[in-house]
């Protein structure tokens, strides 16, 4: 495929892809925006601090989820700057509202793909060098990859991990109220070992992506099939839709550049 028809269509997919992503985060926040209210366990004033961000994270804040979730139903037609750009502020100032996130790595990841996205469809605009439009999409592939990476270097330092009882550990944590069926599995420790040990070995070899383009393939379906698991056994959906909003980056500097 050439390179810019390759580089449209990843920016294409990563815009419809996050779309989606934004859609279903925004509309859980509009879901229980009681939660967010003077009575409720995420009320501004327990950490606010003063300031001219003040009244748009407290009484602008549902205001600020509803402008989102339009946003991201107009990026699934039209990924302009004049759109992500926009979405990139709503997002950031949600993560402020929250300071760091309201759903952890998945937040983050949102606002990795919507920076990357942002920079490529203002290259585009503006009628850059196609050069400058991978750069945004590299960004999302590389942070793509350093996410796993970093994720499995801190587990091999873990003495749970290396020991293989992390995630018996794991499943019996109250906040994530994991179904009794899959805990009852997961703690069983020769399941435990194995499945733990198969997670920090897939996401310690995730570089190799960029070195050998076909284990792409691999990578897509085991990447895949992992963050879904983690939506039905820890109850985290966002990451399915958060990580597979920046797969069309990394397949357009591995699988894409394939003849």
């Amino acid at each position: 495929m050439q390179s810019a028809a390759a580089t449209a269509l990843a920016m294409t997919w990563t815009a419809r892809l996050l779309a989606g992503s934004i859609a279903v985060q925004a509309s859980e926040m509009l879901v229980v925006r009681r939660a967010f209210g003077d009575d409720g366990p995420f009320v501004w004033r327990v950490a606010r601090e003063r300031g001219a961000l003040d009244r748009v994270l407290t009484h602008g804040f549902i205001a600020l989820q509803v402008a989102e979730l339009m946003l991201a139903l107009l990026l699934s037609c039209c990924s302009s700057p004049w759109v992500v750009g926009p979405l990139f502020v709503c997002a950031l100032l949600t993560t402020l509202r929250f300071r760091g996130g309201y759903n952890g790595g998945s937040d983050a990841m949102t606002i990795v793909v919507l920076l990357g996205l942002t920079v490529a469809t203002l290259a585009r605009e503006l009628g850059a060098n196609d050069v400058w439009q991978r750069v945004g999409l590299g960004y999302i592939a590389a942070q793509l990859v350093l996410s796993y990476f970093v994720a499995g270097c801190a587990k091999l330092r873990d003495a749970a991990w290396r020991q293989g009882d992390a995630l018996g550990r794991l499943v019996r944590t109250r906040q994530y109220a994991v179904p009794s069926r899959f805990a009852h599995w997961l703690s069983w420790p020769l399941c435990s070992r194995v499945l733990g040990t198969f997670v920090v070995l897939f996401e310690l070899a995730t570089p190799l992506v960029f070195v050998e383009p076909h284990v792409a393939y691999g990578f897509f379906a085991v990447s895949a099939g992992f963050h879904l698991a983690i939506a039905i056994v820890l109850g985290l959906n966002r990451f399915v839709w958060a990580w597979l909003a920046a797969y069309p980056a990394l397949w357009l500097f591995t699988l894409g550049n394939l003849r």
